[in-house]
């Protein structure tokens, strides 16, 4: 049992790094309007749903960082960038936090100031 827990969870390492990889190479940056959240059972944290156009098509995303569920109602219907493959516009990752943005190379924008002041996330 716990070899099969051991194999799942490095399959799901290896699969985000390939999405990792893939919007790397062919990264386009665009806009995000949080829809929904999905609850992490283990703990009291929320996974972000989010839904965002390319090229008129409407894609849907989850993000893979949680939020504390007593600030789950501060991202409802906000709006966040993303990072997206040309190539492959489903494949997406939310930027939420400083070092999110800073792992793609880009600026932490003011407008989400709100997330270091009232949300006030320990793992920035």
């Amino acid at each position: 049992m716990k070899r099969h827990i051991t194999l799942g969870l490095l399959l799901l390492l290896v699969m985000f790094s390939c999405e990792f990889d893939e919007i790397k190479s062919n990264k386009g940056v665009s806009v995000a309007t949080i829809t929904s959240f999905k609850k992490d059972y283990r703990e009291w944290a929320f996974y972000l749903n989010y839904t965002y156009e390319i090229d008129n098509h409407l894609y849907n995303g989850e993000s893979s960082r949680k939020v504390p569920g007593k600030y789950i109602d501060e991202y409802m219907s906000k709006s966040f960038p993303i990072v997206y493959s040309i190539k492959n516009p489903q494949k997406s990752i939310l930027l939420v936090t400083p070092g999110d943005f800073e792992r793609w190379g880009m600026q932490f924008p003011d407008s989400l100031g709100w997330i270091r002041i009232r949300v006030g996330l320990r793992n920035l």
